[in-house]
């Protein structure tokens, strides 16, 4: 299955690239600052290709060169995070906010996480709280919001839903 964000369909040009497969040169790697340890698992590929973003640099998605990915999916194809991927997921998410500068989504993915009957979702606000108590964020940056794109919660407008 291709990955639901949207990408130029002339250019393939694309807001982020998906950290199953990237491909770029080591010294532009390391340029960019490489992957920030914030991040231990999940939108550490986002916040990469932002960066490189903020660097003048283009991201292209290419369709024609697929890769396997393993997601677990039900029978009606919907995607099925396991407890870990969901706790991780939230954690991400919410550093991901804070580093690009969306304290409003910052707040609001808070408020539902604290809020909701999701064990792993309250433990994740719980661990972003205390990293912010403790001063482990990394410093907000993109305040105009230049290559910085949340669409409807996600990091970058979906063509269509799993």
């Amino acid at each position: 299955m291709e990955h639901p964000k949207e990408y130029d369909r002339e250019t393939g040009e694309t807001g982020w690239a998906a950290g199953a497969c990237i491909a770029m040169p080591a010294e532009l790697f390391h340029r960019a600052g490489g992957f920030d340890e914030a991040f231990f698992l999940y939108c550490e590929d986002v916040d990469l290709s932002w960066r490189l973003r903020l660097l003048g640099y283009r991201l292209l998605y290419r369709p024609a060169c697929p890769v396997y990915h393993s997601k677990r999916l039900d029978s009606s194809g919907k995607f099925v995070p396991e407890k870990t991927q969901r706790y991780h997921s939230a954690v991400s998410d919410l550093i991901l906010a804070h580093k690009w500068s969306n304290p409003a989504l910052e707040e609001s993915l808070l408020a539902f996480y604290r809020t909701c009957g999701d064990g792993e979702l309250r433990r994740a606000d719980a661990e972003f709280k205390e990293k912010r108590k403790r001063g482990l964020l990394p410093g907000p940056i993109d305040p105009e919001h230049k290559v910085s794109r949340f669409s409807d919660g996600r990091y970058a407008k979906h063509r269509f839903f799993l």
